[in-house]
Order: C-alpha cells, then sequence, then structure tokens
C-alpha cells in the first residue's frame, strides 16, 4: 500500500535559498555558509550543487564590494554601510564557528552583506561615464529581480490553501493519536510539529511539551552533551511515558535509515556524536505498528526485552 502523500512538504517558495543535501560534517562549513544566500531559478538551477556554486560566487563578489569599499577610502557613509555588512557577517561566523562548528551558520550573515555589496556595485557602476555601464547597473538587477519575483508568486500560488490542508492534517493526527492517552516522538524541528503547537495544545508549551518528546532537545537543552547521555536523557522520557501506560509513537529515527536521522541531526552535533545517538536509541526501543498519516509515517515504540544476567 503506498503511503499518502505529506502534507507538510518544503514549501516550493523555499527556492530562493539552495536546498540543503546530505554531507560530511568536515565539509558543513561550504554547504551551510552559501544555503540563504541563494539565487535561485527553478526549472533552470535544480543541482544542489549549481545552487551552491553560484550562492557562492554571488556571495564572494558582494562581499569583496563591502571590503574593496572599505580598504579605498570611499565616502564615509558608504565606509559605514560597507562595515556594517562586513561586521555582521563576520560575527555572525565567529559566533555560530563557537557554537555549532558542524554548522557554523545562519542565514541572517549573508543576506546583510550581500544585499549591502550588490547595492554598493550598483552605485559604483551608476556613476561611470559609460552609458552602457550605467544602464547595465539598472537593467541586469532589475531583470533578475523579475524573474525571481514570478518563480516566488509562481510557487506561491501552488502553495495556497496550504493552511487549510495543514490544519486538517493536524486534526487527523489528533484523532489517530489522542492526546490523552498518546506521548508523540519527534525529531523536533517538522513542520507540522508547529501546527500540532497551535492548533492542538491551544500554544500551550506546558501541555505540549509532557505529550511530546523531541528527538533534538537533548542537544538543544544541553549544550556540550555527550551523545551517550543525550541517548540516556531520552530513552527515560520514553521509558517513562511506556510505564505510566502511554501509547508511545515515534515520527523520527525508528521510521528513518540512520543515515537520514543522522543528517537530521547536523546543525546540533557532529555525524560521529550523532551516529552514536542513534545507535543507542534505536536498540532501546522495538518498532511495532505502522500507521500512516498525513504528515508521514508513525510507528508505535516497545520496550526492547533484555534477558535477567
Amino acid at each position: 500500500m503506498e503511503a499518502p502523500k505529506r502534507v507538510f512538504e518544503k514549501s516550493r517558495f523555499s527556492h530562493i535559498s539552495p536546498t540543503s543535501f546530505p554531507i560530511p560534517a568536515s565539509k558543513q562549513l561550504g554547504r551551510t555558509l552559501v544555503r540563504a544566500v541563494g539565487l535561485d531559478l527553478p526549472g533552470l538551477f535544480k543541482h544542489p550543487l549549481t545552487k551552491m556554486t553560484i550562492s557562492w560566487i554571488y556571495l564572494t563578489i558582494t562581499l569583496g564590494a563591502c571590503v574593496v569599499t572599505l580598504a579605498r577610502g570611499c565616502a564615509t557613509e558608504l565606509r559605514v554601510i560597507a562595515a556594517y555588512g562586513v561586521a555582521v557577517f563576520v560575527m555572525g561566523e565567529l559566533e555560530h564557528l563557537y557554537s555549532q562548528p558542524q554548522d557554523p551558520q545562519s542565514q541572517l550573515e549573508p543576506m546583510f552583506v550581500t544585499v549591502i555589496g550588490l547595492s554598493l556595485l550598483m552605485r559604483k557602476l551608476s556613476l561611470t561615464r559609460t552609458g552602457v555601464r550605467r544602464r547595465l547597473a539598472f537593467i541586469a538587477p532589475m531583470v533578475v529581480f523579475v524573474v525571481n519575483g514570478i518563480v516566488n508568486i509562481e510557487a506561491m500560488y501552488a502553495s495556497q490553501g496550504y493552511d487549510s490542508r495543514s490544519v486538517e492534517a493536524v486534526r487527523k493526527l489528533k484523532e489517530l493519536f489522542p492526546p490523552a492517552s498518546t506521548i508523540v516522538v519527534s525529531q523536533g524541528f517538522e513542520g507540522w510539529n508547529t501546527w500540532v503547537f497551535v492548533e492542538i495544545f491551544d500554544g500551550n508549551p506546558s501541555e505540549y511539551l509532557a505529550r511530546n518528546i523531541s528527538l533534538a532537545s537533548a542537544f538543544t537543552n544541553n549544550s556540550g552533551i555527550s551523545p551517550e547521555a543525550a541517548a540516556e536523557l531520552t530513552k527515560q522520557q520514553i521509558e517513562n511515558a511506556l510505564a505510566s501506560g502511554k501509547r508511545v509513537v515515534a515520527a523520527a529515527l525508528w521510521t528513518q535509515t540512520d543515515r537520514d536521522f543522522v543528517n537530521s541531526l547536523a546543525t546540533l552535533t557532529s555525524n560521529k556524536s550523532a551516529r552514536v545517538y542513534d545507535a543507542a536509541l534505536r536498540s532501546d526501543f522495538r518498532p511495532g505498528r505502522m500507521i500512516d498519516t498525513p504528515v508521514g509515517r508513525f510507528v508505535e515504540l516497545h520496550s526492547v526485552e533484555r534477558p535477567t544476567p
């Protein structure tokens, strides 16, 4: 039987940013640095490597424009703007390299510096005496902006009704997994979790956390925790739920390959740490009946009976 189509797939509108794809942790900097810079026109640039290459070129040119503006002694107001872009970018990089070196990039830093760098480049071209360059400074970016805008409008139009479908899917989850008797285990970053929080638990964090277990929270709530300790924390939560007579269903890890689950933790810990965490939890609980839902597949979890020594 074919599983139902997921409701909460990534919106096509997100194509303005290069799509993430699995890659070794040692190369995370290159992947994540440009994840949100992107100039991505679906249908023309579909391969992640193409998107990443375009993003790197765009970032290099615009960041370079800011650095050149600072180095050449331009007007004070221009140097202040350039310094702002570079400072936000550098401080963001340093902060992420310190806090999560396996994924050292938020989307905000390159977005600031690229917009500022592009503005400085356009201003420089507009001041040249050559008519061709002046026209190029306005026409070329406008063509790109218009095309990207058309793509975004088309993507948003294609996703119309998404909210209604999402609410309907979450209500179906509530029917399948009544909160009073069920504990849901998820990775924690799934889009449908936001709707569950709002629609089922009325935005009450205490109620939500009491009936949902996030596999990512052991890392997000405990800086520097070892994978063994993280697994023990999560294991205890699940065992306590089972011991209380609750039905426990999982939407992650036991429904995924080990590689997929490890990759889902790339922004939280190293691949080596994630593999240890995955192996520890996977062997402690036995997956039972599978349930297909509008948001994907769930499995019931049961304790693994271990022989008495």
